[in-house]
């Protein structure tokens, strides 16, 4: 006959045979022997992890200062670091449709990380010609993917536009705000 529970007759059994084992050890004499090394050894490990042990005040504050350190370093990687485009800010730049003065290259600056740069200064070597994701994507060494998301946030804070050419494929035009931040920054 075939055990439909093979867990459950196995937890069983090792069950009851330690309860038989600990009938037979009690019946014997040997439980409060072996109880008393048992505590022993728990009371020796107890008392070593929990006693104090005297430290130097030069090492406490050396590792303090570590602390410190790494705390801000962590915190100025963290500050520097721009995910999403800032258009809920009070000082956010201009958006390319907007009928406002256009962007200041200053504001462009700071919003702008070493990826989405690289990007406006291929597209400030391609003077008045306008190229495509795949042609942007050849000049910088990057997958057209990682070229979109970049010229999405460009667009996103106005620095950049899509158009159509001819073919009907989409290309990259700057902006009058990213033609300035390029002559600001000397790129164009």
């Amino acid at each position: 006959m075939s055990d439909k529970h093979p867990v459950r007759t196995s937890i069983i059994g090792t069950t009851v045979g330690g309860i038989l084992v600990a009938v037979v050890l009690a019946a014997a004499g040997y439980v409060e022997p072996a109880w008393r090394g048992v505590r022993w050894v728990l009371s020796g490990a107890w008392n070593t992890f929990t006693m104090s042990v005297p430290v130097p005040l030069g090492v406490l504050l050396l590792v303090l200062a570590g602390c410190v350190v790494a705390i801000r370093r962590r915190a100025s990687r963290a500050a520097g670091r721009v995910d999403t485009p800032p258009a809920l800010a009070e000082n956010a730049p201009l958006r390319a449709d907007s009928t406002s003065s256009p962007l200041d290259p200053r504001a462009a600056s700071r919003v702008l990380d070493r990826l989405h740069k690289r990007v406006m200064i291929a597209l400030g070597s391609w003077d008045a010609d306008t190229p495509t994701f795949d042609e942007l994507a050849d000049d910088l060494g990057m997958s057209r993917l990682k070229v979109e998301q970049l010229v999405e946030y460009l667009q996103a804070v106005g620095l950049v536009t899509l158009a159509e050419d001819d073919s009907g494929e989409p290309v990259i035009d700057v902006t009058r705000a990213g033609r300035d931040y390029l002559i600001a920054k000397g790129h164009a």
